[in-house]
């Protein structure tokens, strides 16, 4: 194989795939039925089952998963016809592991870089992003430092393409994370997890001022906030309710709400779904 490498690099007449397509979304449509008749077939199903609203698109889970694991490459470009290569010549980072992340920004003049709260001793080539806690190093050297709200990742930072090793036997103990929505964030505010099982889930949410939440498309039980702080508006049905810090008020399943914060503050409060 390394023979072959060496071949083609030599004779000039390959190019690198850096792995970046141009097509309309008719094209690729069209390529899609020809050569993969079934994604397409799945696609447009999850198309069809698709929930979304202002803040997000939800795919349909069971309709999704059935999608074969196949990359773009394979399923389509090695196969079509209708693909032309040029030459370009350009900076590029594929940014597809945490090794990439941690070469993209300026380090100190130990090559480490720091994204949050952290304090590094004698600690060299290391990568930290910290969460919503201090993370502190002592001693150690070429590593990732990854921390989330329910996950820490250690890593030699040449391994970090071994997360999927991970992943499967996360999948292999069908551990509880892999069910738990991560945090969501845009220009309306955050939602962030703080727990959850078969009957309920508890999240706390900032709203920023001028926003607001609305109830999700498909819901099946009662939503109860407690107001952490900020003012804002419920609407529930046809009632327009003002709410206050400490306040605790609920909907019902089949009643329509939104909440608004038409002040010049956050708020933040505690949702609770069940």
């Amino acid at each position: 194989e390394l023979e072959i490498a060496q071949h083609y690099l030599a004779s000039g007449e390959y190019l690198w795939n850096s792995g970046m397509f141009c097509f309309s979304a008719t094209g690729f449509l069209d390529a899609l039925e020809q050569h993969q008749p079934k994604m397409a077939e799945l696609a447009q199903r999850c198309f069809e089952k698709t929930i979304s609203d202002d803040y997000a698109v939800e795919l349909d889970a069971k309709t999704f998963s059935q999608m074969p694991g196949i990359s773009i490459d394979y399923a389509v470009m090695e196969k079509t016809d209708q693909a032309a290569v040029i030459t370009g010549n350009f900076g590029w980072n594929d940014i597809g592991s945490w090794k990439a992340i941690s070469e993209i920004g300026d380090s100190d003049q130990r090559g480490n870089m720091v994204s949050g709260d952290a304090i590094l001793v004698d600690t060299r080539d290391t990568y930290v992003q910290a969460g919503n806690r201090l993370i502190a190093t002592i001693g150690v050297n070429n590593l990732l430092i990854i921390d989330s709200d329910d996950a820490l990742l250690i890593s030699d930072r040449e391994r970090s393409q071994d997360v999927k090793t991970v992943v499967e036997q996360l999948r292999e103990l069908r551990h509880a994370s892999l069910d738990f929505e991560q945090r969501q964030q845009g220009d309306w505010g955050e939602r962030s997890p703080l727990f959850h099982n078969d009957h309920v889930r508890i999240e706390q949410v900032t709203l920023h001022s001028g926003f607001e939440l609305a109830a999700p498309l498909e819901r099946s039980g009662q939503t109860t906030w407690l107001i952490l702080n900020g003012r804002g508006e419920l609407v529930l049905g046809a009632e327009h309710i003002n709410l206050a810090e400490n306040q605790v008020i609920s909907a019902a399943p089949d009643v329509q709400w939104h909440i608004r914060n038409d002040h010049n503050q956050d708020m933040i409060l505690i949702e609770i779904q069940q």
